[in-house]
């Protein structure tokens, strides 16, 4: 079979009607993986499509046969786009979730974060949002709300002083001192009978034993960090945070941008010129404490700023190449 192509597409005039000749002709656009290279391709499309649409050297049937080509094959390409896009946009609506404070702690306390940052950091920047919006006694605050997995930390903990205690004892009975072998007895009993699942006995031995900072820096290697961090944040960050933000107009801003993020996923079904409106409207809104592009590259390097200035002031060079794309292509 010969490949039909925009070349000949004058032959497409004999069978107008014929949706398998359709199918089979192609121009030749294709999407991409990377979002960069989707946005220059829809770029480059729109404005040959509108240079097509509104020229007046090509046959009314030939015209709307090779716009339909491009609509069906720029489609995916615009998918994809929307998708990419539709990413970022539910990721930032997850973090600013503030009807679930819980759904907002473990979208921003990921462990992908936790692993790109290194646990410590993930600590201090928890720790950070906390003292930042008027938190106090961090220390405290964070390893009473999180007992409930400092069970085997401490079993270690209290393991190392009953051994340490014991040591002391033998010296103590060595030198046949009563009053301190009475005193390190009661501190052996004490911890014998510590009980790791009573809140109250967590917190004697906390702030008992002076053993705070020794337990923060164990959770650096605890299998249950990524729920402590998103607990302790949706229990004593969230309202702090939220307090501070909702004078600022964050809850206008989550619904304008969720306004934004369903007119993208309704793009998908609707006209290219639609579907681009949608994609600018994403790519040009804003957030609190500025636009969405920013985090549109920290998903996307290389969707910045630069890049969508570039993008949207193309140069003659570009345009007059794209113009004698379309002549050659007899267009």
């Amino acid at each position: 079979m010969n490949f039909i192509g925009i070349y000949n597409i004058d032959e497409l005039l004999k069978f107008a009607d014929d949706p398998i000749l359709l199918k089979i002709a192609r121009i030749g656009i294709r999407s991409s993986d990377e979002l960069d290279q989707n946005l220059e391709t829809i770029t480059e499309w729109e404005y040959k499509y509108y240079k097509i649409k509104h020229s007046r050297n090509i046959h009314p049937t030939r015209k709307e046969n090779i716009l339909k080509m491009i609509e069906r094959e720029l489609r995916p390409v615009i998918i994809n786009v929307i998708n990419s896009l539709s990413e970022v946009f539910e990721a930032w609506l997850d973090q600013h979730n503030v009807d679930d404070p819980y759904v907002l702690a473990n979208a921003r306390y990921t462990d992908e974060y936790i692993e790109s940052v290194g646990p410590e950091d993930a600590v201090k920047t928890v720790k950070y949002e906390y003292e930042k919006f008027g938190g106090k006694n961090f220390v405290d605050t964070f390893l009473t709300s999180n007992f409930k997995y400092f069970k085997e930390l401490i079993q270690e903990e209290r393991n190392f002083l009953i051994n340490d205690y014991y040591y002391q004892l033998e010296e103590a009975e060595l030198h046949e001192n009563e009053e301190e072998i009475v005193e390190l007895k009661e501190r052996i009993s004490e911890l014998e009978n510590y009980n790791t699942s009573d809140e109250e006995l967590f917190n004697q031995f906390i702030f008992g034993y002076g053993n705070g900072e020794s337990l923060i820096e164990n959770v650096y290697d605890s299998p249950f960090l990524q729920n402590m961090l998103a607990d302790f944040y949706a229990e004593h960050v969230f309202s702090l945070w939220f307090d501070h933000w909702k004078q600022e107009g964050i809850v206008e801003t989550i619904n304008e941008l969720r306004d934004v993020y369903q007119k993208l996923q309704k793009a998908k079904g609707e006209s290219i010129r639609d579907a681009i409106v949608a994609i600018n409207l994403a790519l040009n809104s804003a957030h609190q404490t500025g636009p969405m592009t920013s985090y549109i590259e920290n998903r996307y390097p290389e969707v910045n700023q630069n890049f969508l200035s570039e993008l949207s002031n193309k140069g003659e060079d570009d345009i007059q190449e794209w113009d004698n794309e379309l002549v050659e292509m007899g267009l």
